[in-house]
């Protein structure tokens, strides 16, 4: 092979490779802005101590449209997020400090109580496209975690042995 054309070739090579960096770099910055418009982050906050009002927030990913979702009072926390849909734990249907899970949506939206049994304040994780949860029954309820669906069924207790054990989470791939 002559060499001009071995230069050719690399010339035309280090081009498509530039040009298709660029394009892929152009259609990255297209999906960024497309995922920091979905993108936000809900957060507690103690919004009234004398009457212990807890209230959770969205924003937008970059700090802006800060807005209170929930308006409730008592104890509102916000403790897991799948998708468009948030689950809190909140006193609101029940006694002060008598934790239920609920869910809604990021706009504050459909709020729905999942549980008709007490839980503890503990942080809780989801699997199977967010169809199941772990979630930590309160000690007077029980002393396990509880995989349950959308709609509060228990579908199985996982006893550790240990009582005190909180804040469960699944693992990566869901299994265990």
């Amino acid at each position: 092979m002559n060499k001009s054309l071995v230069l050719v070739v690399i010339f035309f090579g280090i081009l498509a490779s530039v040009f298709s960096c660029k394009q892929d770099s152009q259609e990255s910055k297209t999906t960024e802005k497309k995922q920091e418009a979905y993108l936000k982050i809900a957060y507690n906050v103690l919004v009234d101590e004398e009457n212990d009002d807890y209230e959770f927030f969205v924003m937008d990913f970059n700090g802006d449209n800060k807005k209170n979702i929930c308006n409730s009072p008592g104890v509102d926390w916000v403790y897991h997020s799948y998708d468009d849909k948030l689950f809190f734990l909140s006193d609101r249907d029940g006694s002060y400090r008598e934790y239920y899970l609920y869910q809604t949506d990021v706009n504050g939206n459909d709020v729905l109580r999942i549980t008709d049994f007490r839980l503890k304040d503990s942080w809780m994780d989801s699997r199977k496209g967010g169809s199941e949860l772990i979630v930590t029954p309160h000690p007077d309820v029980d002393s396990s975690f509880y995989i349950i669906n959308l709609k509060g069924e228990v579908l199985s207790k996982i006893y550790t042995g240990l009582p005190y054990f909180n804040d469960p989470c699944f693992s990566p791939d869901g299994n265990k």
